[in-house]
């Protein structure tokens, strides 16, 4: 289960997602998807020149969460 923090850089993570590569991201599917996550967060890490710093910050917090591998 995710605390407070957690949930808000889920949160966070989902909006800045939806901003740069136009993706929505499924927060119950994420959550429980190993396999979805791996794939949120590579796209998360794609730099590009619409990539964020706080984008790839929260992707690298939230594999660390879920021991993600990408």
């Amino acid at each position: 289960m995710l605390n407070r923090d957690q949930m808000h850089s889920l949160g966070r993570f989902t909006f800045l997602m939806r901003k740069t590569y136009n993706q929505k991201v499924e927060t119950e599917r994420f959550i429980n998807d190993a396999e979805y996550q791996n794939q949120m967060l590579a796209l998360a890490a794609r730099i590009s020149d619409n990539t964020s710093d706080e984008l790839l910050v929260l992707a690298m917090e939230l594999g660390t969460k879920f021991e993600c591998v990408a």
